[in-house]
């Protein structure tokens, strides 16, 4: 859906936002026109198929009785505690939010991811009650933008029955949402029609991957987020999650599918955590030219799309070459236009109808990590064409959404990993950080840190983007305050992999030089008499070793910062 993308940055839910009823801190202002729907007080948004029926045009025979499956949504108020990626030893400000929810078979609560992120504090309220329960969050799924809450008071359970999860709907089928938007405290209802089924990044993801979606034109506001949407049977066919809001458009919502839910819910159920979606591996081109085509050696009757580049650390490294051709993914063409035919036999016949064409990451989307493919494929030079059986595995972008250290043990939440020396603040590179330090403009991110953001790759496990966050000012620091926001490279000489590896060579550098200032050795030569840091553009910061001991401690204390690294370091 490269309509939405009005910039790189929207891979990353850069100018994409959620839409609970929340208005995220400052420094993660997800606010924009893709937006996935929270509301703040007030501000942020066993499966059993059932075969999908006719279409009604009346509001009584499409709206069931309420008190068939209102009972079951719930408003989910919850306490978020951001970090604060520009200044990443601190969190940001305390903010809350209300969302909405609903109850599924095995006790359990669907929600958006967004609607739970860095909570402190969940508590969810039934339609019919007006006690707040504790909830726990047991899974999130960020790539598909889910959650799921459990709660353990059992009156919270009395009389509640789950809410059937459906198929996809049909184009022009009526659907009706249900939550708790903005503009009250009770339950809302807001009808419209299917109008699109496609595949998009979802705006809370680290774009790793596409999914599906369903577009409606029922309105979907701020606090509309996690909310199920019924068809006429009071079957649920997708969750409120996020709008496409611009100045030229008008009720453009955006629901998660049933598909995505399951295999969500699936992934949860056979590994006792969320793992994710997979990635291809590779990236590729279309073949809509026929000079393109030709080249490559394909007849007039092949169609399929050009692999360009192929990840190192996947199993695609192994088996494909660049210039290689994918004509089929397990059985199904791959059309010059890299689309496939969508019709969901497997799920729900005649759904879209005969002729209707996707993006062939679809097929991708429908696997879980660790699963194979078979792809048929044509190399250049080689008459026959081959077939490699592929393993696919969880997406691993060099720039993650956010970074490794671990806030929930459980859960896949993260707060940024940090380390300071002399003044100097050493951050990974994430798209949380580049959110934070270019909340409104994507055009002034450097456009190295751009280009890695949008086509780095991992050629090493482990492997990261460490940047030169700022310069907290200080003597020993002079004339370094320009650098800001610049990749380090090299430090005395040697290769920075990662954040841990500078830290780990910081420490063991200053440790020798603090031996040999206590044992009053002289040091010859610069090999521990200064610390070079390479940095891009070419640009070189030398410090003293011995100004670096003494200063470090006095410039943490001016600025109230307790530790010079995080945790995880």
């Amino acid at each position: 859906m490269s309509q939405i993308k009005a910039n790189p940055l929207a891979r990353s839910g850069l100018t994409q936002s959620a839409i609970a009823q929340t208005v995220p801190p400052a420094d993660l202002n997800r606010s924009n026109s893709f937006s996935s729907m929270n509301s703040t007080a007030p501000n942020i948004l066993a499966p059993t198929p059932t075969t999908t029926p006719p279409l009604s045009g009346s509001l009584s025979s499409s709206l069931p009785p309420e008190t068939d499956f209102f009972n079951s949504v719930v408003k989910v108020y919850c306490m978020h505690t951001d970090p604060y990626y520009s200044l990443p030893w601190q969190m940001s400000h305390q903010q809350s939010s209300t969302s909405s929810g609903f109850v599924i078979s095995g006790r359990r609560i669907l929600t958006n991811a967004h609607s739970v992120e860095h909570y402190t504090l969940v508590r969810v309220r039934r339609v019919d009650r007006d006690t707040k329960f504790i909830a726990e969050v047991q899974a999130i799924g960020r790539d598909c933008d889910l959650a799921v809450l459990k709660v353990s008071d059992e009156a919270f359970w009395e009389d509640l029955q789950p809410i059937r999860l459906s198929q996809l709907p049909r184009l022009q089928e009526t659907v009706t949402v249900v939550g708790y938007p903005l503009g009250g405290d009770n339950l809302s209802v807001t009808m419209g029609v299917v109008s699109r089924l496609d595949m998009h990044c979802y705006a809370h993801s680290n774009g790793s991957c596409e999914l599906l979606v369903v577009q409606i034109d029922a309105a979907i506001n701020p606090g509309n987020s996690g909310g199920p949407v019924f068809n006429s049977v009071q079957d649920c066919v997708g969750i409120a999650f996020q709008g496409l809001k611009t100045s030229v458009t008008e009720n453009i919502g955006y629901i998660i599918p049933i598909p995505v839910v399951e295999h969500f819910l699936l992934d949860i159920e056979r590994n006792g955590k969320y793992t994710g979606f997979c990635g291809a591996g590779f990236r590729a081109q279309k073949m809509e030219n026929p000079q393109l085509r030709s080249f490559y050696g394909l007849s007039p009757t092949d169609s399929g799309i050009l692999v360009q580049q192929i990840e190192p650390l996947s199993s695609a490294y192994q088996l494909l070459l660049k210039g290689d051709v994918i004509l089929s993914f397990d059985g199904v063409r791959i059309a010059n236009d890299a689309t496939v035919p969508f019709n969901y036999t497997r799920t729900s016949p005649s759904t879209l109808g005969v002729g209707h064409r996707i993006s062939w990451s679809y097929l991708i989307s429908q696997k879980f990590p660790g699963e194979e493919c078979a792809l048929e494929v044509r190399r250049k030079g080689q008459d026959e064409i081959l077939t490699i059986n592929l393993r696919l595995s969880s997406a691993d972008p060099l720039i993650p959404l956010e970074g490794r250290n671990l806030r929930y043990p459980h859960l896949d939440i993260r707060l940024p990993s940090y380390f300071i020396i002399a003044g100097l603040v050493f951050v990974p590179l994430t798209a949380c950080y580049l959110i934070s330090e270019y909340p409104f403009e994507s055009s002034v991110v450097p456009s190295r840190l751009l280009d890695l953001l949008e086509n780095g790759t991992k050629h090493v496990e482990g492997e990261e983007v460490v940047v030169l966050s700022q310069v907290l000012a200080h003597p020993a620091n002079v004339g370094y305050d320009y650098l800001r926001n610049i990749q380090v490279h090299k430090l005395n000489g040697e290769k920075i992999l990662n954040l841990k590896q500078l830290a780990g060579i910081v420490e063991d550098h200053l440790t020798k030089v603090s031996t040999a200032k206590i044992q009053n050795e002289e040091v010859e030569g610069n090999l521990l008499r200064y610390l070079r840091f390479d940095l891009g553009h070419g640009e070189s910061l030398i410090l003293n070793s011995f100004e670096v001991l003494e200063v470090s401690p006095a410039i943490l204390s001016q600025h109230n910062i307790a530790f010079n690294k995080s945790s995880d370091l």
